[in-house]
């Protein structure tokens, strides 16, 4: 478990389907994580979690609130590149605890721990152009926008621009 004054991530248990199914149903968040809303059971979720979190190359985590352990979201390094030490970062809340500092915390502890932990040289992420709250928090944690990939994703019947960015950690031990 990692932990900060207001949150932890931890490893998903069954009480976090309910939250975790409601975020994979929600049409207007899965538009901001570039995904395609299929709508999931309870069962598909725990598939999804149960791939997610036993493949290699991805590091799963719940956001919870660490007063009361109660699931908010989730946070995830996929695709990592152990050679070259890096991974893409992944990261949603559920509406209800969106624009609270959160999810800037939960970045911050991810980004320590795969830093630390794992050596990590940089994180990367892709987030759409329009979505600037997101693209707020990613520099607040000291993520720099490295380029625009224009009309790349196809969505809700339109084409969108997806910014990529990148956090790129100073390690003293970087060979």
């Amino acid at each position: 478990m990692i932990e900060s004054e207001k949150i932890s991530l931890r490893c998903w248990k069954p009480d976090d389907i309910p939250l975790l199914a409601a975020i994979r149903n929600d049409i207007k968040i899965q538009s901001q994580l570039l995904s395609r809303p299929r709508g999931s059971t309870d069962e598909q979720v725990i598939h999804w979690l149960k791939k997610q979190t036993t493949q290699n190359g991805c590091i799963l985590l719940i956001i919870a609130l660490r007063d009361n352990d109660q699931a908010i979201g989730y946070i995830q390094v996929a695709n990592i590149d152990s050679t070259d030490r890096r991974g893409e970062l992944g990261i949603t809340l559920h509406s209800t605890y969106q624009g609270k500092g959160y999810g800037s915390i939960a970045i911050k502890l991810m980004s320590e721990f795969v830093r630390k932990t794992w050596n990590f040289n940089k994180l990367m992420l892709k987030v759409r152009t329009d979505n600037e709250y997101a693209i707020k928090s990613y520099k607040k944690c000291g993520f720099i926008s490295v380029g625009t990939f224009h009309k790349h994703t196809f969505l809700d019947g339109q084409w969108l621009d997806i910014d990529l960015m990148e956090l790129i950690f100073s390690n003293e031990n970087s060979s």
